[in-house]
């Protein structure tokens, strides 16, 4: 105004102010678009389809929790440490999963160690439900419908599972743990960890424990520790079809390195997966059967390491008690 204004010179005004005053005429022109626009901008946020916003939200929240456990920002390389925490399909076990991922925060402290980690579940078998059938069309229950549903919705939703083929059974257990331990070897993890749902790996103990392996290993050795050690003989019931005693870790948790690894889920796979004349139902016992098959037909040094500290606390909040396993 004053710079076109006739009555006053415009030489009364240095050339700086005059640039203030346009600038500001150009905020508030700005300021006065916007609020004459609002109105109708939110009107329209509010005519939003809901589900298309719930989905956008719920697809948030999946690239979010997916991120505890592949481990954003490590742009390449396998991981040192893969942790499989087997759990199963029933109500309690989701009580365990939930109790771990929020209450007890477990995943956290892996994520900060750099631990990437899955619980390891089968298919949904319903009670009842004869496994030799053969009759053909016959579809799942209501209740193994269901808990199909709800699984993959806490697939989706947290990012944190990995999904077997096989009948979430107690017959099943060695099946589920060799798929853990040849998923962790896939992934191109140095060492596969196993854990249970009731319990919450302790990363700094365990990585200790690792570096200490590490620095007195020899060329060839081969990694196999645990929270519990037992020679095999402590309980007739686990000891395997021929009555033998064989050591092994107690299956709250255990960690063997990549060779013997391979040897369980590639070198012997066959002897492995065909338990039947050697051992038994117990998949800890199992895993120790399968360590020392590896060990005297490969020639493999095998350093058995106990990790007492490599469990923090179970799900439900009480010390670790031995006497629940294997007693």
């Amino acid at each position: 105004y004053f710079a076109s204004n006739p009555v006053i010179p415009v030489t009364v005004f240095n050339e700086p102010f005059v640039y203030v005053i346009q600038q500001f005429g150009t905020m508030f022109g700005c300021l006065w678009i916007v609020l004459q626009l609002f109105p109708v901008w939110a009107t329209d946020q509010e005519t939003m389809d809901v589900s298309m916003l719930q989905k956008h939200v719920h697809e948030k929240k999946i690239r979010k929790k997916r991120m505890i456990w592949r481990l954003p920002g490590k742009k390449s390389g396998p991981p040192k440490v893969w942790l499989g925490i087997e759990s199963g399909t029933g109500s309690q076990q989701k009580t365990r999963r939930m109790e771990w991922r929020h209450q007890l925060r477990c995943g956290e402290k892996l994520h900060e160690a750099g631990i990437p980690y899955a619980f390891v579940v089968g298919m949904p078998i319903g009670e009842g439900r004869d496994l030799w059938s053969t009759d053909q069309g016959e579809k799942a229950t209501p209740d193994e419908v269901e808990a199909a549903n709800e699984l993959r919705l806490e697939s989706e939703t947290y990012g944190d599972m990995h999904l077997v083929p096989i009948p979430d059974t107690y017959m099943e257990l060695q099946g589920k743990t060799f798929a853990l331990l040849e998923y962790g070897y896939n992934l191109g993890a140095l060492y596969v960890a196993k854990t249970d749902d009731d319990v919450c790996l302790e990363p700094d103990a365990l990585l200790q424990g690792l570096e200490n392996y590490e620095t007195n290993r020899s060329d060839g050795d081969a990694l196999y520790g645990g929270y519990a050690y037992f020679k095999g003989s402590e309980n007739i019931q686990m000891r395997g079809r021929n009555s033998e005693a064989t050591p092994y870790f107690s299956g709250p948790g255990y960690i063997l390195s990549r060779n013997l690894v391979q040897a369980i889920v590639k070198d012997d796979e066959s002897n492995s997966i065909l338990w039947a004349p050697y051992g038994s139902f117990d998949e800890d016992a199992d895993t120790g059967r399968w360590v020392d098959y590896a060990r005297t037909h490969h020639g493999i040094s095998v350093i058995f390491l106990k990790m007492p500290r490599m469990l923090r606390i179970s799900a439900h909040n009480q010390p670790l008690n031995l006497s629940l396993w294997d007693s």
